[in-house]
């Protein structure tokens, strides 16, 4: 009964850190992301990155990590100058990791690294790469990787590079 509590404990805190929007029930998913995020917490980086290694979902993974740390840093109030820079240069490069692999998904098919970006997560709630991106402060991804998921997100059912005269919002 003990380690249940705990759990649900551990549970709190990711859920604090990543917001309502995140789901996440130990054990639920396969046990290395329960290993992972645990290494996260601990900032245990190689253990994560070779966790990593391991995942399905390897982009949205590294965007998840990149979000708790930005996260872990505004909601901590107890955390000394040093931690707080740490904290953001790990994220920083967790979010780098994200935009290379999906910069390299882009290059091999651009179709399938779009679905990837669209995709909605059920640890996210329904939310895609997209969403995860910008809701963890993933600038860098956002920018580099989700420029033809936000045009089509914006134009709809039309396709915005396969106009006649290009897409005008004014028309």
């Amino acid at each position: 009964m003990e380690c249940k509590r705990m759990l649900k404990e551990l549970e709190g805190v990711y859920k604090k850190l990543l917001g309502e929007q995140f789901w996440h029930e130990t054990s639920a998913w396969k046990p290395v992301l329960d290993l992972f995020l645990w290494s996260l917490l601990m900032r245990r980086k190689p253990m994560a990155k070779m966790l990593w290694a391991r995942m399905d979902i390897p982009v949205r993974t590294m965007l998840t990590a990149a979000a708790m740390y930005r996260a872990w840093v505004v909601k901590a109030t107890d955390l000394k100058a040093h931690t707080k820079e740490a904290l953001l240069a790990d994220a920083l490069e967790f979010e780098e990791v994200a935009v290379s692999v999906q910069t390299a998904l882009m290059r091999l098919d651009s179709d399938i690294a779009l679905a990837c970006c669209e995709l909605p997560s059920l640890q996210w709630k329904g939310l895609s790469a997209v969403d995860v991106s910008i809701l963890g402060g993933c600038e860098h991804y956002v920018e580099h990787c989700c420029g033809e998921a936000l045009d089509f997100r914006w134009t709809g059912d039309m396709h915005p590079y396969d106009q006649p005269f290009g897409l005008y919002p004014t028309v």
